[in-house]
């Protein structure tokens, strides 16, 4: 939540505003408006004030369900996702919360007016369109959700726990939102229509429109859609008691799928925007904010006992959750590990908060701030900001009255609120200890499909407009701006995207050594190695080089892909310089000591092993294996291997950076407020002197794998199946990379693609189902995957080989490619919202030796392809003696269901460990 990072400033900075104007229609629907004309893309965000707190304690999760209803078509809509896609909608979702519903879609400007008719319908009409198919179908749906989220996912059952142990069971939180299976089953239409029109009343609701908006035209479009829909009574709301004391401090769990131990530490702290909920979310970034953060310091670094630690707070209205989550290293230890745990945190919360650590959190809160404020929509924009403190203060003003009250915030002040909100009395304690379930599950029944009914249009409609989808308002013309270059003497590039709206400055640092450049023997090397950089570099250790970033309101994260691996931050423009120099002393002069390297190996072997626990990792790291081959450079993870990584020596990796690291294999990528002589300059400064003659490496060839077999991963009792599909493609320049951009786009990649529509939609069988043309510098594949409920995998692999051959034997339709492509054009302005994208971009080019007018391309190279074009890849690159097979689940549900198919021999592979 935005929240989170709104919280404190340091005073010599003036506090951000979000300018808005506020007013109420005569039907009681609220309208917030801000105007931001940096980019022409705007946001519709619309908030119903009802959440699982407004729920029948005997139909919980149904309004989650009934957001997935709202994307089902209204009376004059028969297909929502489709039209918004097709508008080259840059981001749309809905979310249920306990105390909220929000529906978001960021469009380009010029279809504004098409996201109002859109929303205005399914407020005012979706009762004319909701039928049991459709009802039936979403509850299926919601049900996978469910299974995949959840019930067979690693750690699924710890969100539930936690919630069941810190609220008394009569509390709308102790249930969760996601809801229970048997209250979904008993959930009817009747139901739904009578939740509907209880709740989803235009006086419950709150419109928010940001962006690129002319605001006198804005309000008659706002008139003309949502004034004329009838005026209902506001439901009355009960705000939650707030519970003093957990219901039971402590609770085990029996983890099936994770293999490793795991600790969920939660408290109940102040609600939403009240006293003492701004000192909680100082606190979660004290514990757990960075690499200096208290637990951090004491768990991972000098306990050596955790992988990971994390901590956030949840806002809601009838009190916070405040959680510390933290994973352990060995698998076997659970009980040294949560009492290490509780020693740590225990420690941790005795000893005062200093006013450095405060200084420091308040400058990167800083910069987090202007990073959140730089996009108008999405999750976290400056439309969802105006909402959240619209529902909760009744104020989208308080955006800056919350930054305030954090100001105020002191040492004594977050001792107090420890003392208060934290203590052991208050605390609740969830172990999960890895324990495969011998337990089997009641499989998941099917649903008749029934067939979807549409609203007749009525000829004698007094607002017959409403049928008609609006015509587009005049585009602007986009100018994306260009990405500038120049060279040091020593042969490192520089590279620069200008732009002054806000006054940040992204900074990527990138070598083009990944993934592929690690010897043969060593799957993992150049991932341990860059994470190895950062633990310490010049005269600084990884603690203090962490507060070193912090205090300039940044901190630096690392990134390792196939082709190329990056040192990343983001600044004020004014501490451009400084965080350049100390990027510079990570890749120029890292520490590279052993001890350091003993705890980073540590770390990856223990997130190598809780990749593997999730379906969708093993799967599709698998997958690659077989598709390049164990020995091709793409044919394993970045993350390399256990055994590998186990057994890699300090001298053997700090002879690979001498070696492979350099200023003629490397970029600095800066973007944001600065010019190319302003970037080059600082880039000189601080990387002027780098030595070594290392290039990049040169490209390299791939060739087929031969199918063998459906590869298959056993995961007993478990209610899905992961299938992972894959196929040889082709790398970024080739001239066939936009065309399967836009086939595996109209096949899986859009929501409205045909697998999705087909397995989600239609049938019922999964919560979703995507496909991605993944192009890298010397080659790329075409991966299909799902998670599909088990009873139904045989049909789900049929029905994918079947749209499969579908794209091969038949021309795509001129609607479905034209829509394909407005997806992918309308859409590029928003790869322009954010610095950091920006700069990923251009290591993006660096990397694959693309143009540098590359995107400045995209619109033309993507109308270029025809229908004709498509087919010709399809027979070409998705042969269906080209495609490999991988499954995750019940051996004797997969065999029973897939081997009758003729696809292959089942090869049951042993799990990795």
């Amino acid at each position: 939540m935005l929240v989170a990072l709104l919280a404190t400033l340091t005073a010599a900075v003036s506090i951000p505003t979000i300018p808005f104007e506020k007013y109420t229609l005569d039907n009681g629907l609220e309208v917030i408006l801000h105007e931001d004309h940096r980019l022409p893309i705007v946001a519709v965000n619309v908030v119903y004030h009802v959440g699982a707190v407004d729920e029948p304690r005997d139909r919980t999760g149904f309004a989650h369900l009934f957001e997935h209803l709202m994307f089902q078509g209204s009376k004059h809509v028969d297909e929502h996702i489709a039209i918004v896609e097709d508008a080259g909608a840059l981001t749309f979702n809905g979310f249920t919360d306990f105390d909220y519903t929000e529906y978001i879609e960021t469009l380009p400007a010029s279809e504004l007016e098409l996201g109002l008719w859109l929303e205005s319908d399914r407020m005012g009409f979706l009762l004319d369109a909701l039928d049991q198919a459709k009802f039936d179908n979403q509850r299926e749906v919601v049900k996978n959700e469910r299974r995949q989220s959840f019930d067979d996912a690693p750690y699924g059952n710890v969100e539930e726990a936690v919630l069941k142990a810190a609220y008394p069971k009569t509390h709308p939180y102790a249930d969760g939102v996601i809801g229970s299976m048997a209250h979904l089953d008993s959930a009817t239409v009747t139901d739904a229509k009578q939740f509907f029109s209880r709740h989803y009343a235009p006086a419950n609701a709150t419109l928010t429109i940001a962006g690129d908006l002319d605001v006198a035209k804005t309000k008659q479009h706002i008139a003309r859609y949502f004034g004329t829909l009838p005026k209902r009574e506001k439901p009355k709301r009960t705000k939650p008691a707030m519970p003093e004391k957990p219901v039971t401090p402590r609770v085990v769990l029996d983890e099936a799928l994770g293999v490793l131990p795991q600790i969920a530490v939660a408290f109940v702290t102040p609600a939403a925007l009240e006293p003492g909920d701004a000192e909680m979310d100082v606190w979660a970034q004290v514990l757990a904010g960075g690499k200096a953060s208290r637990l951090h310091q004491a768990l991972v670094i000098e306990a050596g006992v955790a992988e990971s630690v994390s901590a956030e707070v949840q806002n809601l209205q009838g009190g916070s959750l405040f959680q510390i989550t933290a994973v352990a290293l060995d698998a076997k230890d659970a009980a040294g590990f949560e009492a290490a745990v509780d020693e740590a945190l225990t420690a941790a919360l005795k000893d005062p908060v200093r006013q450095d650590e405060l200084q420091r959190i308040a400058a990167k809160w800083q910069t987090g701030t202007l990073v959140e404020l730089e996009a108008v929509g999405g999750e976290h924009g400056k439309a969802n900001a105006l909402q959240f403190y619209n529902h909760y203060a009744g104020d989208p003003g308080a955006f800056s009255k919350d930054i305030e009250r954090h100001l105020a915030i002191t040492p004594d002040a977050m001792t107090k609120a420890a003392q208060r909100w934290l203590g052991r009395d208050r605390r609740v304690t969830v172990v999960s200890i890895p324990k495969p379930s011998a337990e089997a599950k009641e499989p998941p029944k099917s649903s008749p499909v029934a067939q979807k009914t549409k609203a007749q249009r009525d000829p004698n409609d007094p607002e017959a407009f409403r049928w008609e989808r609006p015509q587009k308002s005049e585009a602007k013309a986009l100018a994306l701006g260009k990405i500038e270059t120049a060279t040091l003497d020593n042969g490192l590039t520089v590279l620069v995207h200008e732009s002054h709206a806000v006054p940040l400055v992204a900074i990527h640092a990138v070598t083009a050594v990944g993934a592929a450049a690690d010897p043969k023997n060593a799957p993992g090397v150049v991932a341990a190695l860059v994470d190895w950089l950062d633990e310490g570099a010049g005269d600084r250790d990884a603690k203090a080089l962490d507060e070193a970033f912090a205090t300039l309101g940044t901190e630096l994260s690392e990134s390792t892909s196939e082709d190329g691996s990056a040192l990343r931050t983001i600044v004020l423009k004014e501490h451009a310089a400084k965080a350049t120099a100390l990027v510079a002393d990570v890749l120029l002069r890292p520490a590279l000591k052993d001890a350091e390297l003993e705890g980073v190996i540590e770390r990856h072997v223990a997130a190598v092993l809780d990749a593997d626990a999730q379906p969708f990792s093993l799967a599709f790291d698998r997958l690659r294996e077989r598709l390049f081959g164990a020995a091709h450079p793409y044919g394993h993870s970045p993350q390399g291997t256990a055994k590998a990584l186990q057994a890699m020596k300090p001298e053997a990796l700090r002879r690979f950076y001498k070696e492979r690291f350099g200023p003629k294999a490397s970029a600095l990528v800066f973007s944001g407020d600065l010019t190319l002589a302003e970037a080059t300059a600082i880039a000189k400064a601080s990387f002027g002197e780098w030595k070594g003659a290392s290039a990049k490496p040169a490209p390299f060839t791939t060739s087929d794998q031969k199918r063998a077999g459906v590869l298959m991963y056993e995961k007993p009792n478990i209610g899905q199946t992961t299938l992972a599909l894959g196929a040889l493609a082709v790398p970024f320049a080739h001239a066939d990379a936009a065309a399967l951009r836009l086939l595996s786009d109209i096949f899986g990649g859009l929501f409205h693609s045909r697998l999705n529509m087909r397995l989600r939609e239609e049938l019922g069988i999964t919560y979703g189902a995507y496909a991605e043309a993944q192009r890298m510098r010397s080659s790329g594949a075409v991966f299909v995957g799902t998670q599909v409920r088990a009873d139904a995998t045989g049909q789900a692999v049929k029905e994918t080989l079947a749209l499969l051959d579908g794209l091969r034997t038949k021309p795509v339709t001129d609607a479905e490619l034209q829509a394909a492509k407005n997806a992918i054009v309308k859409a590029l302005p928003g790869l322009f919202e954010h610095a950091s994208n920006v700069a990923a971009l251009g290591e993006q080019l660096y990397v694959a030796d693309l143009p540098l007018d590359w995107m400045n391309e995209a619109e033309r190279r993507i109308e270029r392809v025809t229908a004709k074009d498509l087919q010709r890849v399809a027979k070409q690159y998705l042969r269906s003696d080209r495609l490999h097979i991988a499954v995750v689940g019940d051996k004797q549900v997969v065999s029973k269901q897939v081997g009758p198919l003729g696809i292959g021999k089942i090869v049951v592979a042993p799990m990795p460990r």
